[in-house]
This record gives C-alpha cells, sequence and structure tokens, in this order.
C-alpha cells in the first residue's frame, strides 16, 4: 500500500462532514474574492502617470457642471504644466441594457494627458482630425463586435439638436495599456463635436485634469487652484487623481470597508470552525495513525496524510469559492460600469488567494498533525491514551 491509496481512503472517510467543511471554507474565499474586485475598483485610477495629474471637480459634487473658461485659470497657475476638461453621460449601444461610461474630452492634450492609454499612431491622427472620433477599450469592442472604421450609434441621456439623446461616432482605434489597473471598458469621443451639438450645458465641463511639471508638488499645487477660486462661483475641489477618484466612490458608501470587516469575521469563523473538524477528523483515526506507525510507516508519512487532506480541501474550496467571485464579477460588472469602472477581479488576486489558501491551511490543521505526530502507537492500539 502506497502513500497515495492511504492518503485517499482517509479523505474518504466521513464524506458528509468533509463535503460540508469544503462548503463553508468556499463560502468564504467567494466573500474574499468579492472583496478583492471592489479593491480593484478603489485601485482603478492608480497608475505610474496618475502621479502627474490633479483633478478639479465641483465643491459640492464631483457631477458639478463648470463653465470650461476656468481651465485658462487653472493652466496659469503655478506648477501646471497643462489642463484639460471632460464630461461623461451613460450609454448603451442600439437595444443592449448594458451601459458603459462615454466621456466628451478635450480634443487637444488628451492622449498626452494619459500617456498609459497606448493608440496607434494613425488613431492619433484621426482623433485630431476627425471630430465625431471614438476610441474604446479593448472590453467595450469585444462586448459589442465593433469594428475600427465602424459607425457607432449610441444612446444617451444628452439631447442633441433633433431633439433626441441619439449620437454617432466613428471608431478610430482602440486604446491598450501594460497597466493591468486600467479598466479596459472606458469609451472617449471628442468634446468639441458634443458641445456643439447639444442643447443644454453648452460650455460646461464637469472636471478639469491638469497635469503637472513636478509630482512632489501635488498638494501644493492643489491648494494654488482651489486658493484661485476660493472667492468665486462655482467652488471647485482639487485632489491628486488617486484621491479624488476615492471621493467620488465615497459618495457611495464605503463598501471596501464593510466588506473587509465581513470578510475578515467570516474568515476567522472559519478558522475556528476547520480547526474543530481536522481536530475530530484527526481524533476519530488515532487507531489508524497508530497502525502505520507499528507498521514501518514513518512519523513524517502519517502527518503528510493529514496535511494533505487538509490542504487539498482547502484549495478545492478556495478555488470553489474565487471562480465563483469572478463569475459574480462578470455578471455584475455590466449593471454597474455606468457608475464605478474597474470592477473585475484582478490577476493578481490568485496568487493572493493561493497564499491566504496556504496559509489557512497551515494554521487550521496544524493541531490535527501534532496529533498525528504524537500519537503513540502501541498505546493507542492496548486503548491507552494519547
Amino acid at each position: 500500500m502506497n502513500f497515495w491509496t492511504l492518503a485517499a481512503s482517509q479523505i474518504r472517510r466521513q464524506r458528509a462532514q468533509l463535503v460540508l467543511t469544503w462548503a463553508c471554507l468556499a463560502t468564504a474565499f467567494l466573500l474574499f474574492g468579492l472583496l478583492l474586485s471592489v479593491r480593484q475598483v478603489l485601485e482603478a485610477g492608480s497608475s505610474a502617470a496618475s502621479s502627474y495629474r490633479l483633478r478639479t471637480s465641483g465643491a459640492s459634487s464631483s457631477a458639478q457642471f463648470m463653465p470650461i473658461s476656468i481651465a485658462a485659470k487653472i493652466a496659469a497657475v503655478s506648477g501646471v504644466r497643462n489642463v484639460i476638461y471632460a464630461t461623461a453621460t451613460p450609454a448603451a449601444f442600439q437595444n443592449d441594457p448594458r451601459h458603459f461610461l462615454l466621456q466628451a474630452v478635450s480634443q487637444s492634450g488628451f492622449l498626452e494627458t494619459f500617456p498609459e492609454l497606448s493608440v496607434t499612431q494613425p488613431a492619433r491622427a484621426l482623433w485630431s482630425t476627425q471630430k465625431t472620433a471614438l476610441v474604446a477599450g479593448p472590453d467595450l469592442v469585444a462586448r459589442f463586435g465593433w469594428q475600427v472604421g465602424q459607425e457607432v450609434a449610441l444612446q444617451t441621456n444628452v439631447l442633441n439638436r433633433d431633439g433626441s439623446g441619439a449620437w454617432s461616432f466613428q471608431l478610430i482605434g482602440t486604446y491598450t495599456s501594460a497597466d493591468p489597473k486600467i479598466p479596459g471598458d472606458l469609451a472617449f469621443v471628442r468634446y468639441d463635436y458634443v458641445n456643439d451639438s447639444r442643447v443644454m450645458d453648452k460650455d460646461q465641463a464637469i472636471v478639469f485634469i491638469s497635469t503637472l511639471q513636478d509630482p512632489a508638488q501635488a498638494s501644493e499645487v492643489a491648494g494654488r487652484i482651489d486658493l484661485q477660486f476660493a472667492t468665486s462661483n462655482p467652488k471647485v475641489v482639487t485632489s491628486p487623481e488617486n484621491e479624488s477618484a476615492q471621493r467620488q466612490l465615497a459618495e457611495f458608501g464605503d463598501f471596501a470597508s464593510l466588506i473587509a470587516m465581513v470578510a475578515v469575521g467570516v474568515f476567522a469563523s472559519m478558522l475556528v470552525l476547520a480547526s474543530i473538524v481536522w481536530h475530530e477528523r484527526a481524533t476519530m483515526r488515532l487507531r489508524d495513525f497508530a497502525l502505520l506507525k507499528v507498521l514501518g510507516f514513518p512519523r513524517r508519512t502519517v502527518v503528510m496524510i493529514v496535511g494533505l487532506e487538509i490542504l487539498l480541501v482547502t484549495l478545492a474550496a478556495a478555488g470553489m469559492g474565487t471562480a465563483s467571485a469572478r463569475l459574480i464579477t462578470v455578471a455584475f460588472r455590466e449593471q454597474v460600469q455606468g457608475v464605478v469602472q474597474g470592477f473585475s477581479f484582478p490577476a493578481a488576486g490568485y496568487g493572493l488567494v493561493l497564499l491566504v489558501a496556504g496559509s489557512f491551511a497551515l494554521a487550521s490543521g496544524a493541531l490535527a498533525c501534532v496529533i498525528a505526530l504524537r500519537t503513540p502507537p502501541l498505546a493507542t492500539l492496548r486503548g491507552g491514551n494519547l
């Protein structure tokens, strides 16, 4: 009888108990996977290039409209290299209910402001010359089956001259990014095209994005911009790009903290439960451990049998929980992408889940392994105690 046969025979014992434990652990890892997806939203705007940018928006709301004329005043502030402005609105393609965020941005300086978005030279040239240009992320292009050069009809809540919210753009290219934090479902069109045809909120924007000369002066430059508009109307608030994104998300509640607290509580409960289960299973097999030792199996082999069972169950639960979290994230991403960007399970999350699963198996199974190691063979077979 070899090691693997022995291990398989031990795992088959008390199957109902094992399945119930697996299901509980899978639930805990499901919650952990959802926490990682929410954290991805909070980090979606973070990149190496974002350290060079400030965002200026209305003090009363991040969606407050402000005249685009203030861009010149921001650009005049010491430490600011360039300023662009933008608006955003939910959009839908044809009759597809899956909305996405359509962002109308300044034609000049947009691609230079976001160097983390890689766009081909032909697309850059068309962006400068074609007012109906649309640049979309790879996820959007794949979802709707768009082709470069295609005319894309979108439905928005921004009324144009004919009184409808229908807009037509031409897809001139897609962007790519080496930064995994950059969402793949962004869409950009030219502000001047939208502004010329819209019937309301002309010459208004909801955010002004400043490129800094020195990122080390971000807080100081932000203070200068806010001071510039301290006595004006509307009042503005300026912050580094990452902080600005988190401030906007805070308006919808601190989801990450809530899920983190729940996840910690669930994992702590699961750790206690799993430790009890593995201890009970080890105690039930004392005579088996003793017999194996009498037959000449080394102590380390007995411990490895117990440890393998614990590790396999934990990894299987982690795999199921993570897969379920990813499926839920994909399903709900389409529902929330008009409000937040980057809601997806991060690629680095798989490694983190594996690390947590390994640590959890070690912590919860330590006592059971000690029992297997210290079981006295002769005394146990004679009915003695440990």
